[in-house]
């Protein structure tokens, strides 16, 4: 009778497991063209997908670390910095604004030196294409 109860218990972490097993099975890959040119396109478009992953979850980061610097902030007025000192909230504040920051600085880096719409960047000279 206990054994299938815990059978029973069990039967979510064997679904998890298939799932986890089934999204792990390799897809067929299919590449732009028959050339080197087309699978590396694919490549740059797969990584820059990455990428905005990587920011976004940065500034999900940032946003965290600033809500929990402004808590410890409060925290350490409330005990006049007896208990909790202000650099904890200090620092945490400073690194959640850094990270919320490098998404926005992100695309006006991209914008500088790849050139808005992925055309020519300003050059040395002086001259833009708009």
């Amino acid at each position: 009778m206990f054994k299938k109860v815990e059978n029973i218990r069990d039967l979510k972490y064997a679904i998890a497991a298939a799932i986890a097993v089934g999204a792990m099975t390799p897809a067929t890959a299919h590449a732009d063209g028959n050339n080197i040119g087309g699978i590396a396109d694919g490549l740059i478009t797969q990584l820059g997908s990455v990428g905005k992953v990587v920011l976004a979850g940065g500034a999900i980061a940032g946003i965290v670390l600033m809500i929990t610097g402004l808590i410890k902030l409060k925290q350490a007025a409330e005990t006049q910095g007896q208990q909790v000192k202000y650099s904890e909230g200090l620092w945490r504040c400073v690194v959640g604004a850094g990270l919320i920051a490098i998404p926005a600085l992100n695309g006006v880096l991209a914008q500088t030196f790849i050139g808005a719409d992925n055309g020519p960047p300003l050059s040395a000279g002086g001259t833009a294409t708009f």
